[in-house]
């Protein structure tokens, strides 16, 4: 394994967040870009193995250069997501344009490693009947993933110039604190009362926030050639049903399972009747993906299982609403 300085964007997102927690807590040297400093934890300010740098938008920056000088890999988990109605200009400038940006600056740099956060919805909509892996040709889903696809595509460049570049594709991400689909998910559990998904037998993949972080750093750490540069897509080993995903929240809430047998058809003609395709396909639909190749190419291995990650995100989750509800 290797040492060296990492900066990190996006640090005060859902997985930076994370991100900066471990870096913390194992005391790695690392300079996180930031749009507002004011808007970090006073920890991170009083943390002295961190360097904070306020650079505004990363898309009109003009500091990148000097600032990733003696930094060996560049973690960037900065982007635009979870925004309804958002205009597609925004999602092009804040993933496509900030990471051209990014490459541009590391092209003029000495950084070795350049790790893109992006996402399954660079390849495949919310729902496929088919298994997702490295060689389904992209078809991205929406303005989002197509500005993912073209952020990953400004990634490529740095691999023809001999560096380690990858761009990493997870599905949803499980994690207590986590924003969009994972957090409703978690609200629907939380309440008491009986849901018609017992009958929902379908296949998705999920990653937990957790093993994310894990695979960062492990790419940060390992003395990998550029050869082995890409998309990677990435998920946790076993897909899950909706009610199974619903029996292990309420399990990590304490709660009884209480899921009643309504005929999926029905809930979906519903859904789609109520004008809710996305929700019916995100609810219902299969998107089952293989990160397979990334396993095998880094030898990784995943800590802890995506239903233990599951159960443990529900307790957090549970413990925090009660926590702020004086309950």
């Amino acid at each position: 394994m290797e040492n060296g300085h990492i900066t990190v964007t996006g640090a005060t997102g859902f997985i930076g967040r994370h991100l900066v927690a471990h870096l913390i807590k194992h005391r790695i040297p690392a300079t996180l870009l930031l749009r507002q400093a004011g808007a970090c934890p006073t920890e991170w300010r009083r943390c002295p193995n961190l360097r904070l740098v306020e650079i505004g938008d990363i898309e009109i920056s003009s500091q990148l250069p000097d600032i990733l000088m003696g930094t060996q890999t560049l973690l960037h988990l900065a982007g635009l997501a979870h925004v309804k109605n958002a205009d597609a200009n925004k999602f092009f400038a804040a993933n496509a344009r900030a990471t051209e940006q990014l490459v541009n600056a590391v092209s003029q740099s000495d950084v070795r490693k350049f790790v893109h956060l992006s996402s399954i919805a660079a390849v495949t909509s919310n729902a496929s009947n088919s298994v997702i892996d490295d060689n389904t040709i992209p078809r991205p889903a929406g303005a989002y993933g197509e500005s993912k696809r073209e952020a990953e595509a400004q990634v490529a460049r740095l691999a023809l110039q001999g560096r380690f570049a990858v761009s990493i594709r997870p599905p949803l991400v499980v994690g207590s604190d986590a924003p969009a689909n994972w957090r409703q998910l978690q609200k629907l559990a939380a309440r008491s009362f009986v849901l018609p998904f017992a009958g929902v037998d379908n296949q998705r993949s999920y990653i937990s926030v957790n093993c994310v972080v894990e695979m960062l750093m492990h790419l940060h750490g390992g003395n990998w050639q550029s050869g082995v540069s890409g998309e990677y897509c990435i998920a946790a080993d076993g897909a899950l049903s909706l009610s199974e995903v619903l029996t292990l929240l309420r399990r990590g809430m304490n709660k009884r399972r209480n899921l009643l047998y309504v005929p999926p058809k029905i809930l979906d003609w519903m859904l789609r009747l109520a004008g809710q395709e996305k929700i019916a396909n995100s609810l219902l639909g299969d998107l089952r993906i293989s990160g397979t190749r990334f396993n095998e190419t880094f030898q990784f291995h995943e800590f802890l299982g995506i239903k233990e990650s599951i159960i443990l995100s529900a307790m957090e989750f549970w413990k925090r609403e009660n926590s702020f509800s004086g309950e």
